[in-house]
């Protein structure tokens, strides 16, 4: 077990490294850290940084969420959750490791640094490429102290210790076989089926995990040791490192400075070693079906060819660092892809418009959430059809045959015509609470921009009405008009199949407003495009009124965080129902091993509304030089 302030270490470490995953741990790093990201290998894959554990740990607690796990009403809840994750994860792992994590908790008090790093043994990724780095800002002798009693306590028990000297710091080795971690993860009491639940994926040999300790930072090396000497030479300014890159040096200017998270990412080596991987997969399989007397099916994807069309290698780098502000928690990010190099998925850049992405008068003011993209559809889709074509060049052959057969049986349908040059350059959509109090998610409504919306509706419905006579198979939903009163048409797509697991949709077209252009409509209920219909017929955009200027983005999204989180919450506790009143809590959703814990004993979300963010913002602008982000969250 861990002792009383092991225990409370490990509680604010967990809650604090969620809070990093939703954006919302911020502080200034410590200069005097001895490994900092840009000394990290030049070979490295990616990494994530924290720059103090303490400092993340006070802005923890100062902050709402923090407040949030000490007070009396979530507290209980929140401290009964901890202790199911101590009982059924962090103990069996102690066990095993025959160590007690909260002894280490209370030393590594500073930078904390996780990193893929290419590895001398395999371009495998995640084998043999993770190193952990956690620096003690107190005297290091007690780290060092510790990790010798854990070495005496690993022999007492009969466990074989290897030892190795990598750059004049000497690592042990533990083992991890597939019997221990077979036995751990039944322990854990994973559903059978699913990821956790089998070992195949783990090395035959088991898990090596090498332990070293380098002045005041302990370095753990997963698989293989090279990586650990890797970083221990770059660190000495003995072999390349990351501030060499101008990939990284361009996300040290635009997102990392004064912050104490930061993640860092370049997929071009990423790519390289995921496309020999698929290679060797496909050319085992291949030999595998040879060796049997068959010959690959030809319209077998290669998952290769697949990698390889999507051309990530022309984003050079992500970067994303975290702060917090007065009563604000911001994350900015930058995807740095030049217009020069931009191919495959990051074509889309191309046909960004940068352009008031504010959200329309006609969307409700109570909306859960709203956001507006401006990008000129057609060269959109243009672009990801040259990704499809080459990732699948039989596609061709297959979609000639869809157009001959949609031309011998509806020879007036044009799907060019009909579907694709009616699409605009925009895209809006919107949530809002269900007209059911205890429907199980919000209503939704998604936008087009279209010049000719009602070309587009009728020529899915041709579509519809041919797709079994014209390539011999159903399209999935069936277009009627739905009933009821209203000024205008409504489409109600019902799925063919029940067991498909498709929803009923709604479409309409919403006439020309302003600029000559109109929207497809998309909804999940008829309600919500009823409303829709009546707003926008109220607002009156050729009044002349003033409107507030905006700087123009490509991106932009509002979320009433408050009504938002005030749904979910009651989801989870298990207030939402199917359609034959059976509740369906949102837990069951949940990965294991979230999906165990008792939400229903959460509080009232009343009282606990005053710890919960207001309102979320996401701006993204295009540039020659990539991508710019921004999301921010706001406290009362």
């Amino acid at each position: 077990m861990l002792r009383r302030a092991g225990g409370d270490r490990w509680a604010r470490v967990a809650a604090t490294l969620c809070c990093i995953v939703f954006f919302c741990t911020v502080a200034v790093p410590d200069s005097s850290a001895e490994f900092s990201p840009e000394n990290l290998p030049a070979d490295t894959y990616a990494y994530l940084a924290l720059g103090s554990v303490d400092e993340a740990l006070r802005a923890f607690d100062s902050s709402p969420w923090g407040r949030l796990t000490q007070s009396s009403e979530f507290g209980p809840f929140w401290r009964d959750s901890l202790e199911k994750f101590h009982r059924k994860i962090v103990t069996p792992l102690e066990r095993e490791l025959r160590a007690e994590l909260g002894e280490y908790l209370r030393l590594l008090d500073g930078p904390l640094l996780l990193a893929l790093i290419a590895s001398e043994r395999t371009d495998i990724l995640l084998n043999d490429s993770c190193l952990l780095i956690a620096q003690t800002r107190q005297n290091p002798e007690r780290l060092r102290a510790l990790l010798e009693k854990q070495k005496e306590n690993w022999k007492r028990d009969g466990v074989e210790v290897p030892v190795q000297k990598v750059e004049e710091v000497e690592f042990c080795c533990f083992t991890l076989s597939r019997e221990v971690l077979e036995r751990f993860i039944v322990q854990l009491g994973a559903p059978e089926g699913s990821f956790f639940a089998g070992v195949e994926g783990f090395p035959a040999g088991g898990v090596n995990l090498w332990v070293g300790l380098e002045k005041r930072s302990l370095i753990l090396a997963l698989g293989d040791l090279s990586v650990a000497g890797k970083a221990l030479r770059a660190e000495a300014g003995r072999a390349p490192r990351l501030k060499s890159l101008q990939s990284h040096v361009v996300q040290e200017r635009a997102v990392f400075r004064n912050t104490l998270v930061q993640f860092w990412v370049q997929p071009p080596p990423i790519v390289k070693a995921l496309h020999g991987l698929f290679q060797r997969s496909m050319e085992a399989l291949e030999a595998e079906t040879a060796a049997a007397g068959r010959k690959l099916n030809p319209f077998f994807p290669n998952p290769a060819l697949l990698l390889d069309s999507l051309h990530l290698e022309s984003i050079r780098s992500i970067g994303a660092g975290w702060t917090l502000e007065e009563g604000r928690m911001r994350c900015r990010f930058h995807l740095e892809s030049p217009v020069a190099i931009r191919k495959g998925l990051s074509e889309l850049l191309n046909a960004a418009e940068m352009g008031d992405c504010r959200t329309p008068e006609f969307v409700p003011a109570g909306a859960l959430s709203a956001w507006r993209l401006r990008m000129k559809l057609p060269e959109a889709l243009a672009a990801l059809d040259r990704v499809s074509n080459e990732a699948y060049p039989l596609k061709r052959l297959l979609f000639l045959g869809f157009e001959e057969g949609y031309s011998r049986a509806a020879p007036e349908l044009d799907l060019a015509e009909g579907l694709l040059k009616p699409l605009g350059r925009e895209l809006l959509f919107y949530e809002v609470a269900p007209v059911a109090a205890k429907a199980g998610q919000p209503d939704w409504v998604c936008l087009v921009g279209s010049a000719e919306p009602a070309l587009f509706l009728s020529s899915l419905q041709m579509l519809g009405l041919h797709t079994r006579k014209a390539i011999g198979l159903d399209f999935p939903y069936v277009l009627k008009q739905a009933g009821g009163a209203g000024a205008i048409g409504v489409y109600q797509a019902e799925p063919l199949r029940s067991e498909g697991g498709l929803a009923p949709l709604y479409l309409a077209a919403l006439g020309e407003r302003g600029e000559g252009s109109g929207y497809i409509a998309i909804s999940s209920a008829e309600a919500p495009l009823r409303e829709l219909q009546k707003s926008m017929a109220a607002a009156n955009p050729g009044s002349g009124a003033a409107r507030k200027v905006e700087a123009p983005l490509f991106f932009f999204r509002e979320e009433n965080s408050l009504e938002k989180t005030r749904f979910l919450w009651e989801r989870f506790r298990g207030s939402g129902t199917t359609a034959a009143g059976e509740s369906v809590p949102l837990s069951q959703a949940l990965p294991f091993p979230l999906n165990r814990l008792d939400y229903g004993a959460l509080p009232a979300f009343e009282s606990c509304v005053r710890y919960f963010c207001t309102a979320t913002l996401v701006s993204l602008t295009v540039t020659p030089q990539g991508l710019d982000g921004t999301v921010l969250k706001v406290f009362p």
